[in-house]
């Protein structure tokens, strides 16, 4: 039988289940060779489940888990040592699958949530090439301007340049000015003065 493969290497949910077999008992080789490891039976395989969890969710982790307790038990019946009690084990076996499924949860909403995330930056990147190609095909800008607020409007950085000037010089009156008819210039002037007089 042949592993479903992408570029010559197996796909990640293969991969995932490859870790979920290797990393327990990896982890159970090394707590039954370290004294420091082996007073906390389940503390790197705790480490190796919580890893498993995160990249492959509930069923690589369930599986890491099962295979933590054979690794465990297959271990220390091959060394001749006395079997664990059952009581002590089975609080030790049902904390790191409690602790398998906490983080498969976790891991799966904040992947629901990341995908939500994704999606709606997609749909947001698709309206604003959208108003920015009508903007450009109208020869138009956009702009925001708080009511009331000390800063000038806010041009929106896909607008069309208005008589391809920088959006920066817009809000300048001398601007205004070099935009008008000549013809308008003296009365436009004279209505400014009487708004500075008048407020």
């Amino acid at each position: 039988m042949s592993l479903p493969k992408r570029n010559g290497l197996p796909s990640p949910r293969v991969t995932h289940f490859i870790l979920a077999v290797g990393l327990p008992v990896l982890s159970a080789v090394v707590s039954s060779r370290f004294d420091t490891f082996s007073r906390t039976p389940y503390a790197l395989s705790l480490l190796a489940i919580a890893f498993v969890a995160s990249l492959g969710g509930i069923s690589p982790s369930i599986l890491a888990v099962a295979v933590s307790v054979v690794a465990r038990f297959g271990l220390i019946a091959s060394a001749g040592q006395p079997l664990p009690a059952w009581s002590s084990e089975s609080i030790r076996i049902a904390s790191i699958l409690a602790a398998a499924l906490i983080f498969s949860v976790t891991t799966r909403n904040r992947r629901i949530a990341q995908t939500a995330l994704e999606v709606a930056h997609y749909e947001l990147r698709d309206r604003t090439d959208a108003l920015v190609e009508s903007l450009h095909s109208s020869k138009c800008a956009s702009w925001t301007m708080e009511a009331g607020g000390k800063r000038g409007p806010v041009w929106f950085s896909g607008s069309y340049r208005i008589f391809g000037r920088p959006f920066s010089e817009i809000d300048r009156l001398d601007f205004f000015l070099d935009c008008l008819y000549p013809e308008d210039k003296e009365r436009i002037a004279e209505l400014l003065l009487q708004m500075k007089s008048s407020h």
